[in-house]
């Protein structure tokens, strides 16, 4: 996301995404530096995915672009939508009448581990209404590149 541009809060927030986008990279290889219990690894699943919601506010905060346009697309993106859900639901202890969810789907987590040579990965797995199953990781990468999009169809390359 380090292409993005310099709007001073909005560039800092794109960096912290970055970052721990890579830290559940690493959780999910196996790569991290040192061991992580599974609940440990949950909460930076978690985290990523309240921190690239709430890139949100950033974009508000810091651009043009008006609210309305900036939620229809998280509305109709269903890796941010469902990505709203989990940062709605971890914050606020769930999803309910006052907070529908956007992505329309009731899905669960769950953590899976994989292991290669000595290398441990930690991850969680989401499971669909409908049955299909997607990694968080997977989502989470999902994620960026939609964001990206977005805002490079919208904002000039350097301010």
């Amino acid at each position: 996301m380090g292409h993005l541009p310099k709007n001073e809060g909005l560039h800092i927030h794109t960096e912290r995404v970055e970052r721990w986008y890579n830290r559940i990279c690493e959780l999910d290889s196996g790569e991290q530096k040192g061991p992580i219990s599974l609940e440990m690894s949950v909460d930076e699943f978690l985290v990523f995915f309240i921190f690239c919601y709430h890139l949100m506010d950033y974009i508000i905060k810091e651009t043009d672009i008006p609210r309305r346009e900036i939620e229809a697309f998280i509305n109709q993106t269903p890796s941010l939508s469902i990505c709203a859900d989990i940062a709605n639901g971890t914050k606020h202890f769930g999803i309910d009448d006052k907070r529908n969810p956007r992505s329309g789907e009731d899905f669960r987590m769950r953590e899976y581990v994989t292991v290669s040579g000595e290398k441990v990965g930690l991850g969680l797995l989401i499971t669909l209404e409908n049955g299909n199953q997607m990694k968080v990781i997977d989502l989470a990468k999902e994620c960026i590149e939609q964001w990206v999009a977005f805002l490079s169809s919208h904002l000039p390359k350097s301010l």
